[in-house]
């Protein structure tokens, strides 16, 4: 039971602060749509060195997991053993975000962070794609676009308030995250 809670806990606390992360990086901006994906496996623990703080797990899939330099602020590390489960929450989310003006400025902002606990760790990658919005029509309910590339692609919007809101000059941001939590059981 207080596995169960505690991994609830983590798993939530993960997500939020993921949830925190992409409201600041985008509080000026405006969602326009927003998926994501979580989901929680076992791995085993195939080797640990606890002087050198390393770890290798193995996923239900035979994909292996290294850790290397594992923060000593996880204090329960010392107690992982070889054959010992642990347990890894995996959540994938994408944003297209509407931001006013910047546009000429098309680029890729890649960030990384570590979330620690003291039974666990996460990382967080963020990579975020930046399009020029060309011009709206609200008559074909469309968008075009100008990508990395320099590509000109026309986007359908369904939603005609959200494309009322978006004007040549603008930017159609694309915000990718993932975040992996691993902790002990």
């Amino acid at each position: 039971m207080r596995n169960k809670l505690f991994s609830t806990l983590l798993i939530t606390s993960g997500l939020l602060i993921g949830q925190a992360a992409l409201a600041d990086e985008i509080a000026d901006n405006e969602v326009l749509v927003g998926v994501s994906e979580q989901s929680t496996l076992e791995a085993k623990v195939d080797a640990i060195d606890i002087p050198q703080r390393t770890i290798q797990l193995s996923l239900p899939d035979g994909q292996i997991l290294m850790f290397e330099h594992v923060n000593p602020k996880i204090t329960h590390f010392d107690q992982v053993k070889v054959n010992d489960k642990v347990g890894i929450s995996a959540s994938k989310s994408t944003a297209l975000v509407l931001q006013k003006g910047g546009a000429g400025v098309r680029k890729i902002v890649e960030a990384q962070g570590k979330d620690i606990t003291v039974d666990g760790a996460g990382i967080l990658k963020t990579r975020t794609i930046y399009n020029d919005v060309l011009s709206v029509n609200l008559n074909a309910g469309n968008v075009k676009i100008k990508n990395l590339e320099g590509e000109i692609i026309t986007v359908p919007v369904e939603n005609k308030a959200v494309l009322m809101k978006a004007s040549a000059g603008d930017q159609l941001l694309i915000v990718n995250r993932e975040k992996l939590i691993v902790w002990a059981k």
